[in-house]
Formats: structure tokens, sequence, C-alpha cells
């Protein structure tokens, strides 16, 4: 049965900026020139060149798919008209493994905006101003911070930010003619359904403008509503954390190891699987510290953090921790700060204690995932490369390296400092609210979501996955854990125009056996993406055969290696491949192929997967 995506996400399809304005002191600001509004991935002819019809489509995959292990779902549509050509057992949910990332790239790119990024910070504070300090507040116990307020409306004036008010974190979309951000009325974007209570500080108001545009508070540039871009937001960013290495699909054959898909599955029970107004010294009339003071390292949602110098050459080490640790010593010796100093954390950005239920223990002692924490080295890992194995605890690793680095530092730079080194470096005590409005004492920056988007799904990383889908999740005041970026995934699909029918998704990266999406909604999201230019680094950074990804050994060699870039997905009990193919007459066509209950025969899985889509790109 043949259906289209183009009349009921029209509106949505046409949006160029990101739904929401992130919080401040949470992310950074944009920097550099607006992605381009006019790029779009399909060329124009695209669009004038035959469309096969949907028995020419059926004949081509008959042979393909007569022998293969488990059930096949199958969907297949036009990019262009997003209508669907063929399909089989389409829109049965389905475990979809690793190509769950598209909808994950998709809702980080949708809710940031492609060229935000997440800032690793350091701020001093005083415990002596705390009203109360005596226990340590645990990384699980999670308050939503105060959310930036957008502008009425696009072409609205802001007002002086002296006059604003604060307003209830819980919100009701009101729909718009020409709004082109219009949640289903099967979604719910108000927190109020969460299990946390907003504070009555908080002053985030995601309603949306008539534009669809978020407008500029007063320190915001505006941003021409056809721009792809968000608004610029001065704001920190949320660090995820490190999980145990390797890749994302358990695999028996042919993809990389460790780099996103796990080689193997450990057991069918799992998926086979604002501005700051000081630096934080205390009023004349508080107690004087009589301790070292107190210097934070407050995760923001950047897990690929590297351990040296910042590199802007790459994506996994764009912020390094060297490059905090000398930023930081400067920061401080600016301060006139002396004597004594000791670091703890703050990983409160994050909700829970970062292990979904839905994975096995396997799967993290064998490092596919590590525990999800804002602050994290490499994707979890303590060197770069996806072949390294995943640390049990990112963000103490990652503390751990800082505070080494930052001992190094003070002795080379005869700083008059000296540093408490810790064993174990301890969560701060010290208010969420005095880390936030604390200016930073020393800051690095990760490469933007765009490109930790391109390197996620090249290499399957599940810790990235689940990393930006959180930060996605508390940029629009969800609950930043595994439900909140669940639920706000399932949303982005239905506001893309994707029959979310069956929809049940328990994480972000696919690792989980338990997730279920259809293969028509998993092409539903492609075909948005290929229309939408705020998306389009979804389709950009698809591996492509024989590159540096999933895909280097696959498709090498056939009639679709220079016309096809796919996602996998591998788990011991399904085998996914979903992405897009050229035909020989030019025809731009997406397609999920996902064989569910194969019984451990991932190999031979793979290669009928593999045959359907050499065969789609002989149409």
């Amino acid at each position: 049965m043949k259906t289209s995506l183009f009349a009921a996400a029209a509106a949505a399809l046409l949006a160029a900026s990101p739904i929401v304005q992130p919080h401040p002191g949470d992310f950074g600001p944009l920097e550099g020139d607006p992605a381009p509004a006019a790029v779009r991935q399909i060329a124009e002819d695209a669009a004038t060149a035959p469309i096969p019809t949907e028995d020419e489509v059926a004949s081509v995959l008959a042979g393909p798919l007569a022998e293969h292990p488990g059930t096949a779902h199958v969907s297949v549509r036009d990019a262009v008209t997003g209508e669907e050509l063929y399909g089989q057992n389409q829109d049965a949910g389905v475990a979809p493994a690793s190509a769950l990332k598209l909808l994950t790239a998709a809702t980080a790119l949708r809710t940031l905006g492609s060229e935000r990024q997440f800032r690793t910070r350091t701020v001093l504070v005083d415990p002596a101003r705390s009203a109360v300090h005596t226990q340590p507040q645990p990384a699980s116990t999670w308050q939503p911070a105060a959310p930036a307020q957008p502008a009425p409306a696009a072409t609205a004036q802001p007002a002086p930010a002296a006059t604003t008010q604060p307003q209830p974190s819980s919100w009701t979309p009101q729909p718009t003619p020409s709004s082109t951000w219009q949640p289903q009325p099967s979604s719910s974007w108000a927190p109020s359904s969460s299990s946390w209570t907003p504070s009555p500080s908080s002053t985030w108001q995601p309603s949306p403008s008539p534009s669809g545009t978020p407008s500029p508070t007063p320190t915001q540039s505006p941003v021409p509503t056809p721009e792809p871009t968000p608004s610029p937001s001065d704001a920190p960013a949320p660090s995820p954390t490190p999980e145990p290495s390797k890749s994302a699909e358990p695999s028996k054959s042919a993809e990389p190891s460790k780099s996103g898909e796990p080689s193997q599955s450990p057991s069918s029970a799992s998926p086979s699987e604002g501005e700051s107004d000081g630096e934080g010294v205390p009023p004349s009339s508080s107690p004087k510290p009589s301790g070292p003071k107190q210097l934070v390292l407050v995760g923001g949602g950047d897990v690929m953090l590297g351990t040296g110098a910042s590199d802007a050459s790459r994506v996994d080490g764009r912020a390094g921790l060297a490059t905090l640790a000398e930023q930081t010593v400067k920061g401080l010796e600016e301060q006139g700060v002396t004597g004594e100093v000791e670091l703890s954390l703050d990983l409160r950005l994050y909700a829970g204690d970062g292990v979904n239920p839905g994975w096995s223990e396997g799967l993290l002692e064998e490092g596919y995932i590590s525990r999800v924490q804002p602050l994290a080295t490499f994707g979890g890992r303590p060197q770069a490369g996806t072949a390294e194995e995943r640390v049990a605890d990112p963000a103490q690793f990652a503390a751990q390296r800082f505070q080494s680095m930052l001992k190094e530092e003070i002795a080379e730079s005869g700083a008059d400092l000296q540093l408490q080194v810790r064993e174990d470096i301890p969560q701060t005590t010290v208010p969420r609210e005095m880390v936030e409005e604390a200016d930073s004492v020393g800051e690095v920056r990760s490469a933007p979501v765009r490109e930790q988007v391109d390197y996620m799904l090249a290499h399957s990383d599940n810790q990235l996955a689940e990393a930006l889908a959180r930060n996605a999740a508390y940029a629009v005041g969800r609950v930043p854990d595994h439900h909140g970026a669940a639920g706000l995934m399932t949303d982005v699909a239905a506001d893309l125009g994707v029959d979310t029918g069956g929809m049940d998704l328990k994480d972000a990266c696919g690792l989980s056996g338990q997730d279920r999406i259809s293969a028509s909604a998993l092409t539903g999201v492609l075909a948005a993406s290929a229309e939408m230019p705020l998306l389009s680094a979804a389709l950009e950074g698809l591996p492509k055969p024989g590159s540096d990804s999933t895909l280097s050994e696959r498709l090498v060699g056939t009639a679709a290696e220079e016309v096809t870039a796919a996602k996998t997905g591998t788990l011991l009990e399904s085998v996914s491949l979903t992405g897009r193919v050229v035909t020989p007459r030019g025809r731009v066509l997406v397609f999920s192929v996902v064989l569910s209950g194969i019984d451990s025969q991932v190999g031979e899985a793979r290669a009928a997967t593999d045959r359907a889509v050499v065969a789609l790109a002989q149409l």
C-alpha cells in the first residue's frame, strides 16, 4: 500500500531552525557561519528522474529476499515525494538495532541545531555560601536549570532583561497557522508528565513563535526564518559520559570490532542486541572558608573529550583536558587565587545512574556501552580509537586525568597554587545553582552537533548516541535520562510527520532488544531528512561502502558501492540496513531492510540485506 509523508509533513519539512533555545550556562553559543538553507540532499535532477513502480521494486527484491533467516520488514520510499513505493511487514514494530541512531541524529539536529557545541568548564565555588553541604549530592539528583526564555516572536523586539518575569516550566503548545513545529495530539512536551518537579526559578518556555523559529533573547541576534541554524544562545554544554568500549551492534562477521556495533552479543536476554555575577566569592558577611578553595569540573554533555590538547582536526578530542588544565591555571592566577585548591565534580546535568535497565551486564562488561554521564573522554574510552575498551566510570576517569594535568600545569607554570590530590574525585556538595551561575575559570568546547552526528553514524558510537539524546532532552525541559530521551525521540518523529504507531523506544543507541520501531518509520525519518536542511547531517553522516565506518567491508565491489550510504544495525536477534540509494536512472530512494528473529544467524542476515540493497541499486 502506498503512503505519502509529503502532505502530512509539509510544514515540518520547511522548518529551518531548531525548536528550542538551550538553557543558559549549559550549551555554548553558536559560532561561525550558519549552514546554508539552500543545501539539499537530493539533487534537482533527481526530482525529474523516473520513479520506480511498486511492481518493479517488488520484482527486484523477490530474489534477494527469497532466502533469509527470520522475518523480513522492508520499506522503500521515494526520497523526493516521501511516497512509499514498496512495503513488506513495514508497519510492524521491530528491534532496529543501531538503525535507531538515525532517529537519534534527527532528534539532536532538530532540537539543538547543527552548530551547537557542548562545553566543559571549571568554576571556583565557596562551600561556605552553601546552605546545605554536609551530604554529597549524587549525580542522579537532577534539577532543571533556569532555561532560556525565547522571545515572543521573531519580529518582536526583545524586552529588557531586567523586566523578564519567570514563567512556569510546563506549557501547552498553541498551534498557529504559520508554525512549522506543531506537536501531534499524542505528543506531550510538558515536563509535567515527567517524574520531576520543576523548580520555581525555571523560566524556560518553548512556545513556538508564529514562524516556528524561536525568537532571539536580548543578547541574541535574530536568525532568519529560512535558515536551518539555531539562534545564538550563551550557554554551557552538557557533557555525556563514556561507556565500556566496543561498538553498538553485536556481530559475528564483517563490521569493525568495537566501533559501535557489538561483534558478538552477550546473551539472548540482552539486546543481541546566564551570565555570572561573580566568581563564587562569598559576600563580606559570609564566613571565610578555612579549607582549600574548591574548583569544580563541570560536565557539560561532551563525551568526546580528548586527554591531550584540544585538536581542531578531530571530533574525538576537539576539546582537550590538557588545554582546559592550562586555561584553568591561568584563570586562577588572573583572579589572584593562591594557596590550596581541591577538585570536585558536577555531573548533575543528567538524571539517573546512567545505566539503562534494558542493557545486559554483558554489554557493559564487554564495552559496547558504559555508564552514561555528561563527562567522558573519547566516547567513554581512555584513548582515541573505536577499538579501545571503554572504562567503567568515564567521568571519574576524565576527572582523574584532569587532576593529573592540572598538577603538572601548576608545577610547570610556577603558579602559587597547591593542588590537594584526591584518590577519588567527589561530587561537589555546592548547590547546582551556584555552579551554574559561577563564571568559567577555564572552558573548552566540543565539535558541533553536526560533526558529532556524523561520527556517531559512521562508527555507530553508542555512548555518543546516548549523550546526544540526553542533551536534547535537557534542552527542551525533559528529564535527561533514558526515559526522557526516548520520549523526546518519539515526539520528534511524530512532528516530522512519521507514523509512530507501534513505536516503543527504550534507549537512543539501539542496544536494547526491547526497542520497537517500524521499517516504514525509519524510511520516514530519512525522507524528512532529505527535505529538511537542518537535518542534512543525518544523511551526510551515513556510512559509505569501503569508508572508515561500519560499512568498511560491505557492498564493496558491487553495483551499490558508489551509489549507496546506509546505517548498519546488528543484534543477535535482529539485523538491519537503512539508508539511501541512487538508481541507474537517477532517482533517489530511501530504504530500510530489517530481519528480526534471526536466532544469531548474523552473517546470513547481513548477506541478505546486502543483496537487497544491491538489487535496489540496479532498478
